[in-house]
């Protein structure tokens, strides 16, 4: 009776995990059929919709600046510190290449343009005192040649740019928002034009040189080396093509210079027997340059394809 029960129980155990079996196999063949089940649902891996080389074109509105301190080596040591601004167009283009994983994007980019950077101002140094005597008898001046009041004409220009950059972004399907940031570079150049007198609190008598000027010019140009940082939004308008729009900071370093120049005084500028006379100008200047630009643009995906809802 015993062995009869068991066995009864065996064979129902062995009927219900039959059942069990045909019954996950009917719903897994349900799912993933042609029903309308988990293999047609919605799950699936975003397509690599940005991932690939392009390169385009871009143009805009940029705000440049130079700051200028200016330090001239005399009583007190006067020093100027302002700015020199411009407003300009600007305009390049761009090469890159983006990866992408999932929805992140990530890739290098390089550009290359013009930023026109090109402002000047007048400066007047004006000591507090000027070193320096003349006696009218018998004829001797008694001065420090180094320059008294002085006035500058400053001037910075600048043309070509490019920079290299790192960009990261998120794709939401078409739409691709990132932030880039890296080395930039720019040719740039830097003007100054002194023009001063020695002895000027002691009036305009030529024996103190009060009309005879000294000038002094300097100019220093070389490509700079900095960083810049921005953030975009690009929209992709058909597989190969996307529109851009971008806000970018640059700050491209600095020209620094210390001058030490002497000027001699031609003779028929001296009523003074004794013959040329000199004058001395010394001093440091650094001159920073920044600038900040919003563009739009226009870039060609290389092998750009087709995916659902993209055409």
């Amino acid at each position: 009776m015993n062995t009869v029960f068991r066995s009864t129980r065996f064979a129902c155990g062995v009927a219900f995990c039959g059942l069990m079996v045909a019954g996950n196999s009917a719903l897994a063949a349900d799912l993933y059929g042609r029903g309308g089940g988990l293999k047609d649902g919605p799950f699936y891996e975003a397509p690599a919709l940005w991932q690939g080389f392009y390169l385009g074109g871009h143009v805009g509105a940029a705000w440049s600046k130079a700051d200028v301190d200016d330090t001239f080596i005399y009583v007190g040591d006067p020093t100027y510190k302002g700015d020199l601004n411009t407003t300009s167009l600007t305009g390049g283009g761009q090469l890159g290449y983006n990866f992408q994983r999932g929805n992140f994007v990530f890739g290098v980019e390089g550009d290359i343009g013009y930023l026109k950077v090109d402002a000047s101002k007048d400066v007047a140094f004006r000591p507090t005192s000027c070193v320096g005597t003349y006696t009218s008898a018998p004829y001797t001046v008694n001065y420090d040649p180094k320059m008294c009041a002085v006035d500058t004409k400053y001037s910075a220009s600048g043309d070509l740019y490019g920079d290299i950059t790192g960009r990261l972004g998120y794709a939401f399907d078409r739409t691709l928002f990132y932030a880039k940031g890296g080395v930039a570079f720019l040719n740039g150049e830097f003007d100054a034009k002194y023009l001063g007198q020695n002895c000027a609190s002691l009036g305009s008598d030529s024996h103190c040189l009060g009309n005879a000027l000294s000038k002094f010019d300097y100019s220093h140009s070389e490509t700079l080396v900095g960083w810049t940082i921005g953030v975009g939004v690009e929209y992709k308008l058909t597989p190969s093509w996307s529109l851009k729009a971008e806000y970018q900071h640059f700050n491209f370093g600095s020209i620094s210079y210390s001058y030490n120049d002497s000027y001699k005084i031609p003779a028929n500028n001296v009523d003074y027997s004794g013959g040329h006379y000199h004058s001395t100008l010394d001093g440091k200047t650094k001159v920073d340059f920044t600038a900040d630009a919003v563009t739009v643009g226009l870039n060609y995906h290389v092998g750009g394809g087709e995916y659902v809802g993209l055409k």
